[in-house]
């Protein structure tokens, strides 16, 4: 293994992109997490536009000068309304000060296409259509049955 391979696959990876809650596809979250196999010390966060009025008030700024450990994540709550691709820039160090930057182009509204079905809508649907099978075949019978008496 090479010293480039070891050093790439030992070092931190802080990502940003966006996350929906399980329960409520409504609820989503700006997510910094860290895919790497070491903590970093986050230096910079900056933004290229601004974001909704809660996010814009905080960016994520009570995280610089932290330390982010290998697969922690840290969430934000962003306004279902708020539709914007953003630039996100960071700036981080590794444990022996290396440093790096990185920007992600994050797609805020990256799953407003998607159909969402939670299980009480399932179960419900699964119900109905279960009764409307049991009614048509109550039908049928009666309809067979009366022809048969005929």
């Amino acid at each position: 293994m090479t010293a480039k391979k070891i050093a790439d696959e030992s070092r931190p990876y802080l990502t940003f992109f966006i996350e929906y809650s399980d329960k409520n596809r409504k609820h989503k979250f700006f997510v910094l997490k860290n895919f790497g196999t070491t903590s970093a010390k986050i230096n910079k966060i900056t933004f290229d536009k601004e974001l909704d009025k809660l996010t814009e008030r905080f960016k994520f700024s009570s995280l610089v000068g932290g330390t982010i450990a290998p697969g922690q994540k840290f969430t934000s709550f962003i306004s279902p309304d708020y539709k914007e691709t953003v630039v996100v820039s960071i700036s981080y160090t590794d444990l022996d000060n290396k440093s790096y930057n990185e920007s992600f182009k994050v797609k805020t509204s990256i799953a407003s296409s998607l159909l969402y079905v939670d299980e009480n809508t399932i179960e419900k649907s699964i119900s109905d259509s279960a009764d409307k099978i049991v009614k048509a075949t109550k039908i049928s019978t009666n309809k067979i049955v009366d022809a048969l008496e005929e």
